[in-house]
């Protein structure tokens, strides 16, 4: 993954940018019967390949890619983020600390979260770090069907399978198929199930709700997003980070819109060269005309 690094003279005004000389000749005199307003003012842009833009700009330098990217008004800051590359987009995530990135995922969907979670944990250890009372609530959910705990139960081994049926039951389940078992189990309606598997122990919840959760993504939208959120508050922003190639690049991108204004633009120098010059050329001819008007004025 490629490392945002500092700009050196970010403060340099864009007249300054490094530019070299093509057919198309930038910076070339107004006509001499103008008025001094219309002197300093470029009214066409010149440019129609993204070569000679690249070119005259020499815009395969991030700092003349910065420098343009700071005559982007803030709205077209943001449109620009979806050029990003999804390891870009995770990259940018960096230039938030650790409490902005949880907040951030906060305003997301539990699924987002999820995916988030996946990408940064193995199953289990997401759940190891889930106090038990929410494992508690969420097994007897009226939002749970019988079909969900017996996806789960299928993935159990023979016998982790046994050792649950012993807790539930208290009765030993030496040489029981797990066919016999699954059996058993599906004969249980689900409203004495649910309440009968609050007798397993913890281990074997986070097993079962892991296993649940393997079968069926859409159960962590009945967990509180602040309940998902307390693996990732404990790991720390680096194993968090690891997790967000999962997302969309909408949400992700979606996200970096908050930067502050000194920081988008070094984040959108990731954008590759050949499509921040077509996206210039197709859509932000303003800032075209703004970079050359400014060379005018700065050589006049």
């Amino acid at each position: 993954m490629a490392e945002i690094s500092p700009i050196d003279s970010i403060s340099t005004p864009v007249y300054q940018l490094n530019t070299k000389r093509t057919g198309v000749n930038p910076f070339a005199p107004v006509d001499k019967m103008a008025d001094n307003a219309a002197a300093t003012k470029v009214q066409e842009n010149p440019f129609h390949q993204t070569e000679e833009l690249i070119e005259a700009f020499d815009l395969y330098d991030p700092k003349n890619r910065y420098k343009i990217l700071n005559l982007f008004s803030r709205d077209q800051q943001q449109e620009v983020l979806g050029l990003l590359g999804d390891d870009s987009l995770v990259l940018g995530m960096k230039l938030y600390d650790e409490e902005k990135i949880l907040n951030l995922l906060f305003d997301t969907s539990q699924q987002d979260i999820s995916k988030v979670l996946m990408g940064a944990l193995p199953m289990e250890k997401i759940f190891e770090m889930i106090p038990e009372e929410f494992f508690n609530k969420f097994i007897v959910s009226d939002e749970l069907e019988k079909d969900n705990f017996m996806q789960a139960f299928q993935l159990f081994s023979q016998e982790d399978l046994s050792k649950l049926m012993e807790s539930m039951t208290g009765i030993p389940q030496k040489n029981i198929s797990k066919d016999v078992m699954l059996n058993t189990l599906s004969s249980i309606p689900l409203e004495k199930l649910q309440p009968s598997l609050l007798t397993i122990t913890p281990k074997q919840k986070i097993k079962l709700v892991s296993n649940m959760m393997k079968t069926n993504q859409e159960l962590f939208n009945l967990f509180p997003k602040a309940q998902l959120l307390m693996p990732l508050d404990k790991i720390g922003k680096e194993q968090t980070l690891q997790g967000f190639g999962n997302l969309d690049p909408e949400v992700t991108g979606g996200m970096l819109k908050q930067l502050p204004d000194e920081l988008l633009p070094l984040l959108l120098t990731l954008i590759p060269t050949e499509k921040l010059a077509n996206a210039l050329i197709n859509k932000y001819q303003d800032v075209i005309l703004a970079a050359l008007e400014n060379k005018s004025q700065a050589s006049s």
